[in-house]
């Protein structure tokens, strides 16, 4: 299968220009250093995808099922392998004929041609409704008749920000156990309405929130609109159902600590935000989940789950006059609590270039990531950033080009902001084998370096804009995620309206904006390095 994303305008030029490269397979033989990296790319791609024990069980029975033999994976390593330039063009010949090709185009509808209407039925900000009720809580109302269905999302400041050494993971528990039971239904019984109306509803932690989310249809929401209220307001878990998931939280984080990628996450984390709770692991630790109980639990939902603290949005088909009147009469007969929101505190200043090791018996490569100092929610500069990670990152990008293509120094390799409510980073990753490490360094800086003094491209730029604007639109038409994104939004501070305006910022970001953000947080002498290696 081949698939592209173009322009209508482009449609027909890039439909033969696929074919063009099609029938170079048919008719040209690949050239040997071409079919040596492909083949390099996908063993590196299969065989360190299995360095877990999880990942090595679930490739067997996935061998077994599928073609009845154990030992699949490895007649296939053998296959790609033993692949020569002329088996790819009678493969070519073979398969890839006008008669058996399927070809299928999906272009939009005449009257919705602009970027700005795949954004969702509601692009104006002004589609918004914002309440503040008695109790405190505020809500967030917005109409969209696309689909029959409405989507309910409440967020709470709380995560790892709020937590430290002893009772870090606090809040992970807490998410965990929101929809296992309330005053009015029972574990069960949540589970059954759910089921039975085809709806979701569950909970989640982050680094500074907690969420409740539910998405039901239209029809179901007399159904669902109850117990969300319940779950957000009569927890009333079970002393066995918090045990379960201590023990199933336990036991994934004593499986996450074999993945190399968890822990040059928790190394890197450890290091970059040094002195802040920003540097400790969402899932927590072994000793900090062990020791926390069911009453530690209650108290904190008790705390922070509260309508002072809380942020709730509702997207879908209804009328915000209607919903209004529902939700003051439901969540506006909360009881009103006492809640003081967290101070800021800010994490360590990074001084130097430091680096710091991590060793894994066993693994057969190395993970480094790069960590500098980078900006809060707040920050306008954060815009920069994506751009610039957009950039730097995915198939095709100067990263990828440069450090895996070119050197054949990287498995993976990528650059990603971190942007948090106090502070932020910026980090630069690279998966290698452990005798490239330091070449892979090496160039790593060098690229670095090259954003400081080089302007990107215009190519690059207007890719970089388009990839981010156009992921920004289709999010846009996901009801659970908007009200996500809006409660977000509005809860950091940064305004509800940043989600209509975030594409207009992104496609403001210059060549000079990028040099300028590289400049000022990409410093060699405040960085940390962070290295896990066998």
């Amino acid at each position: 299968m081949v698939k592209a994303f173009v322009d209508e305008e482009n449609y027909t030029k890039a439909k033969f220009a696929i074919f063009d490269e099609i029938n170079k397979f048919k008719y040209e033989l690949v050239s040997k250093e071409e079919l040596e990296k492909v083949k390099n790319n996908v063993l590196a791609g299969t065989i360190f995808s299995k360095e877990s024990v999880s990942a090595q069980a679930s490739s067997l029975a996935s061998s077994y099922f599928m073609t009845g033999t154990l030992d699949f994976d490895d007649r296939y390593i053998r296959g790609i392998k033993n692949v020569r330039p002329e088996y790819i063009k009678r493969v070519a010949k073979k398969y890839l004929y006008n008669d058996n090709l399927s070809l299928l185009y999906m272009k939009p509808k005449k009257e919705k041609v602009e970027i700005a209407s795949a954004e969702s039925s509601f692009k104006k900000n002004d589609d918004v409704k914002r309440i503040v009720l008695d109790n405190g809580a505020v809500i967030l109302l917005m109409e969209d008749h696309k689909l029959p269905m409405i989507s309910a999302n409440a967020g709470f400041l709380a995560g790892v920000r709020l937590e430290n050494d002893k009772n870090n993971g606090i809040s992970n528990l807490a998410s965990e156990v929101l929809t296992l039971g309330t005053k009015r239904y029972s574990k069960d019984q949540i589970q059954k309405i759910v089921d039975n109306t085809g709806s979701d509803l569950s909970a989640s932690s982050g680094n500074n929130t907690i969420f409740v989310s539910t998405k039901m249809l239209k029809d179901n929401f007399d159904k669902i609109w109850p117990l969300f209220v319940s779950v957000l307001s009569e927890n009333n878990f079970k002393q066995k159902d918090y045990d379960n998931i201590k023990e199933r939280t336990v036991a994934g984080i004593k499986q996450s600590m074999e993945d190399m990628n968890y822990r040059s996450d928790l190394l890197w984390r450890k290091k970059v935000f040094a002195g802040h709770a920003y540097s400790m692991p969402k899932s927590g630790t072994l000793e900090s989940v062990e020791s926390i109980d069911s009453t530690q639990v209650r108290d904190f939902i008790a705390k922070y789950i509260v309508p002072a603290n809380m942020t709730l949005a509702i997207v879908g088909d209804f009328n915000i006059a209607d919903m209004e009147k529902r939700v003051k009469d439901t969540i506006g007969n909360f009881k009103k609590v006492a809640f003081k929101k967290p101070a800021n505190k800010k994490a360590e200043e990074i001084k130097g270039l430091k680096e710091y090791k991590d060793a894994m018996e066993g693994k057969r490569q190395s993970i480094v990531r790069f960590g500098f100092r980078g900006v809060d929610v707040l920050d306008d500069d954060k815009y920069v950033m994506n751009v610039m990670s957009s950039i730097l990152s995915g198939l095709g990008s100067r990263l990828f080009e440069n450090l895996r293509s070119k050197y054949s120094l990287a498995y993976s390799v990528y650059s990603f902001g971190f942007n948090g409510l106090d502070t932020g980073a910026y980090a630069f990753y690279i998966a290698t084998v452990p005798e490239k490490k330091e070449f892979a360094i090496e160039k790593m800086w060098e690229e670095i370096e090259r954003l400081k003094v080089e302007p990107v491209t215009d190519e690059e730029l207007e890719r970089a804009i388009n990839k981010l604007t156009g992921g920004h639109a289709g999010s846009m038409q996901n009801t659970l995620g908007v009200a996500q994104e809006l409660v977000l939004d509005d809860m950091y501070g940064i305004g509800y309206r940043e989600a209509f305006e975030y594409t207009t910022k992104i496609q403001k970001i210059t060549k000079k904006d990028i040099m300028r953000v590289a400049k000022k947080y990409l410093d060699k002498n405040a960085c940390v390095i962070t290295v896990v290696e066998p």
